[in-house]
């Protein structure tokens, strides 16, 4: 078999696709919400949010969708973190894999293991931990993964698999049969390494948690046009900088300066609040950062008229392997993602600034839909065994096989722009922070 055969033979032709995960757009028939109570001076309901101390371990919401896998225990998470947060960035490294049923990590490295991360290991004896070579140079594939983004307008997403392997390459569908033989010529001329090639069009941005004055994570937001509403969202994490309160959430959702509002349209459709305006996006991973005047470090779970609330307690990042929760505001809570790929690179579907967006990439274990229209800007986190919560990610986007069929399963139908999906995209929080200054908030 020549050189050229061979190459060639590890590319797989599939079609898939990806949409943001925003609220349908009403543009052409806008509702017309009351007029915000004082508008830009939102008040502070109270020291803090009712029953907030009580809910401290799994909530029945969280339980009846985590599954039978067990939780990770928070050392384990710990020194997964520990090892991305510092290893990230190192050619050699590849991922920290939390490994099947959450019984020890695996770490995916290149060569020799540096005398650095043995140390880190060894600092926590309790944690079985093991190694895996990589067929190939985690740095390497990162590099050819980028290029192939950067070069090739066609292209639309790049991943780089978690454990060495290859990568993935998506070409939108309207390239057509001859363009594709165009980028596998330019594959062979570029990358050694094997390729899955993917028709995959630009994703779909996620574009009730009622009334949530008391600004929590997956509470819902309207946004708010000359008086007028057309469109949705969800709150993502409290978070603070400078000792100012702000919410994270999607940058999708709306340009700087964009006002947001809560709406209680279906219990008193005649209340609406100010809740505060966009003043920083960031494009790189999807997030946005919003001026609430106060947030607190807690998170809606349930459906989508819950009254119930978790903390959060700490921020992290999401490792190939970890089951995450997604609280979206229409589509409820789920806690049976497991994360795929932590390396994934898309474009935002009729977001001309978002056409390179860096993701992690889950999959609901029992192929439910995870997240849909109306989910954007909601917070990804992790639940340890000791029943504490961390933030990990914004939910963003999902693949554009997304059906409004899948949405029955969710706390909102599908049906009249509504899609959803098991697979999920979103951007990291460890990320976002460190590129905006804003920290999630912790109890």
């Amino acid at each position: 078999m020549n050189a050229r055969s061979h190459k060639l033979s590890s590319i797989s032709l599939l079609t898939i696709g990806a949409l943001v995960l925003g609220a349908p757009h009403a543009s052409a028939d806008p509702t017309k919400p009351p007029v915000p109570v004082e508008a830009g001076v939102p008040a502070r309901p109270g020291e803090s949010p009712p029953g907030g101390d009580t809910e401290i371990g799994l909530t029945p919401e969280e339980t009846s969708t985590i599954g039978a896998i067990p939780l990770v225990s928070p050392e384990m998470d710990d020194l997964a973190d520990e090892i991305t947060a510092t290893f990230s960035e190192d050619p050699r490294f590849s991922a920290a894999e939390i490994g099947k049923n959450n019984e020890k990590i695996i770490v995916h490295w290149h060569g020799e293991i540096d005398s650095a991360l043995r140390k880190m290991v060894k600092r926590h004896p309790k944690v079985p931990v093991i190694y895996h070579q990589t067929a190939h140079l985690p740095g390497d594939l990162r590099s050819a993964a980028d290029t192939l983004m950067d070069s090739v307008p066609e292209v639309t997403g790049v991943a780089v698999n978690f454990d060495g392997s290859g990568i993935e390459v998506s070409i939108g569908q309207a390239a057509g049969a001859s363009r594709l033989e165009v980028v596998e010529r330019f594959i062979e001329t570029t990358v050694d390494f094997p390729v899955e090639v993917t028709h995959e069009d630009e994703a779909l941005a996620a574009a009730d948690r009622g009334f949530d004055e008391y600004h929590l994570g997956g509470g819902l937001l309207h946004d708010y046009v000359a008086g007028y509403s057309f469109h949705s969202c969800t709150a993502g994490f409290a978070v603070e900088k400078d000792g100012v309160d702000g919410m994270m959430f999607a940058a999708h959702c709306g340009p700087e300066s964009m006002q947001w509002i809560i709406s209680d349209r279906v219990n008193n459709p005649g209340v609406a609040q100010y809740y505060g305006k966009t003043i920083l996006r960031n494009t790189s991973y999807d997030g946005a950062i919003i001026s609430s005047t106060y947030s607190y470090p807690y998170v809606h779970v349930g459906g989508v008229r819950s009254t119930t609330i978790s903390p959060i307690s700490g921020q992290a990042y999401a490792n190939p392997g970890d089951r995450v929760c997604y609280s979206g505001a229409f589509t409820g809570t789920r806690c049976d993602s497991i994360v795929q790929n932590t390396y994934r690179r898309i474009a935002l579907s009729g977001q001309p600034d978002l056409q390179d967006v860096r993701v992690f990439e889950t999959v609901s274990a029992d192929g439910n839909a995870a997240a849909g229209n109306g989910d954007s800007g909601g917070p990804v986190y992790t639940i340890r065994n000791d029943g504490t919560r961390t933030a990990v990610g914004i939910i963003s986007a999902m693949p554009m096989t997304a059906t409004a069929e899948a949405c029955a399963t969710t706390a909102t139908p599908g049906g009249a722009g509504r899609l959803c999906s098991a697979t999920v995209y979103a951007g990291a929080v460890s990320s976002i922070a460190i590129q905006t200054g804003w920290n999630v908030k912790v109890r």
